[in-house]
């Protein structure tokens, strides 16, 4: 009877981890010819329209687009999380070699880690974003 035990706890255990180490896939959103306006939080019109818009998501959600950053690609990584009960949005950008398509993404707590697949199916380092309040960072594994 342990032994059954023991093995149904080590199966359970295996799944999960495999489960926690699964990450969503995300087409990435070509937004170089996009005319961006960033949002000037100085003025309780802007942090309105700020808050509106970190309204529209839920805790968690990632966007990733193709941006341009001095004439050459950035993928621009937006990432929402719920903080003492208010949406704040988080960023950071990655610049890459070779263009991708798609990215992938799972959480490690509060880290969003993003990896990024290029034409030919190969997966690129994987990018750790962390943010809370009014700071946003990232750092790569090695």
């Amino acid at each position: 009877m342990k032994r059954i035990t023991f093995i149904s706890v080590m199966f359970f255990t295996a799944s999960m981890v495999a489960h926690a180490q699964s990450g969503t896939v995300v087409k990435i959103r070509d937004e170089r010819n996009k005319k961006k306006v960033p949002i000037n939080c100085q003025t309780p019109a802007a942090m309105a329209e700020y808050y509106a818009e970190c309204a529209k998501h839920k805790h968690h959600d990632v966007e990733v687009s193709l941006t341009l950053f001095e004439n050459d690609n950035s993928y621009e990584v937006t990432y929402y999380q719920n903080e003492n009960d208010t949406m704040k949005r988080h960023k950071f950008s990655v610049g890459l070699p070779t263009q991708s398509d798609k990215a992938e993404y799972r959480w490690d707590h509060d880290t969003v880690c993003v990896s990024f697949f290029h034409k030919e199916s190969k997966r690129s380092k994987v990018y750790r974003g962390y943010g809370y309040g009014n700071t946003s960072s990232m750092f790569m594994d090695d």
